[in-house]
């Protein structure tokens, strides 16, 4: 079987082949555990500390050039895909190359990457819009002047410039979600990470954040985007996969592997 062929955890293959040398993430066998809470009795009676793997052995491929989108039940590990891509976190075991690199050690791989984060509390909720953008496109290199253009054009991409001097706190969930796209436009990036980049949007504001993310693909960046949404991410992203188990279980073109996935999404969700 070509292992370029993007395929289940049976070996089936759906869907077209995978270049091997157009990739912008690849991860391959990465596992990924996080400590579980203990009581205060149980940390006096010096009890091992028990840990919960969320990722186990986990292969990803995302193409440049392609939006992929990933589902799975909440707990399943996507926030945490987002996380090593990005170098937040760096994998107990197996490698993660971001844009050919390795994103924990590499500051200039996450300069290139553009993260949208659903509920974003990194904002400061007293500034004005216009200053929480100039600052956060500062802190990532550009001169004071640069920064000033790219927030007002990063306004006007989703429609927000009206709101410019508004304190972030007074803004609406739907604006503070446009926000968090708006500051993802504030430099060249290679790679888009979104987390439930439409929720709380209305329908055209929706439709504008999907607009950017086909932009960025048609200009050979990727985007990779998790969503709770099966009709959402069958109509954006040209492959989709279902993270189950700590692994991609299936994966595929939506035409292919949307209604397979939707069974066994659902199956997992009453199974939880």
């Amino acid at each position: 079987m070509n292992s370029n062929m993007p395929s289940d955890s049976e070996g089936r293959n759906i869907g077209g082949p995978v270049e091997a040398d157009a990739h912008a993430v690849r991860l391959k066998d990465v596992r990924k555990r996080f400590p579980v809470g203990k009581s205060w009795s149980e940390a006096l009676r010096f009890r091992k500390t028990p840990f919960l793997d969320v990722l186990k052995g986990l292969d990803l491929r995302l193409r440049k050039g392609e939006i992929y989108g990933l589902v799975g039940i909440n707990g399943a590990g996507k926030s945490t895909i987002l996380r090593l891509i990005s170098g937040l976190l760096i994998p107990d075991a197996g490698s993660v190359r971001t844009l050919g690199r390795s994103p924990a050690d590499d500051d200039d791989v996450r300069g290139r990457i553009g993260v949208i984060l659903p509920n974003e509390r990194s904002f400061f909720y007293r500034l004005g819009l216009r200053r929480n953008l100039e600052f956060f496109a500062v802190m990532n290199g550009l001169s004071k002047s640069e920064a000033a253009l790219r927030a007002l054009s990063a306004m006007r991409r989703v429609e927000l410039e009206h709101k410019r001097e508004t304190p972030f706190r007074e803004l609406s969930d739907g604006m503070k979600q446009r926000a968090a796209v708006a500051r993802s436009l504030l430099w060249p990036t290679d790679l888009l990470l979104a987390d439930e980049a439409t929720r709380s949007l209305d329908p055209k504001s929706a439709e504008l954040v999907r607009d950017l993310f086909r932009e960025k693909a048609r200009g050979g960046g990727a985007v990779l985007t998790i969503s709770h949404s099966l009709e959402e991410i069958g109509g954006l992203c040209d492959r989709m996969g279902l993270l189950s188990g700590g692994r991609i279980v299936l994966e595929g073109r939506p035409a292919d592997a949307a209604e397979e996935i939707r069974r066994r999404l659902f199956a997992s969700e009453a199974g939880a």
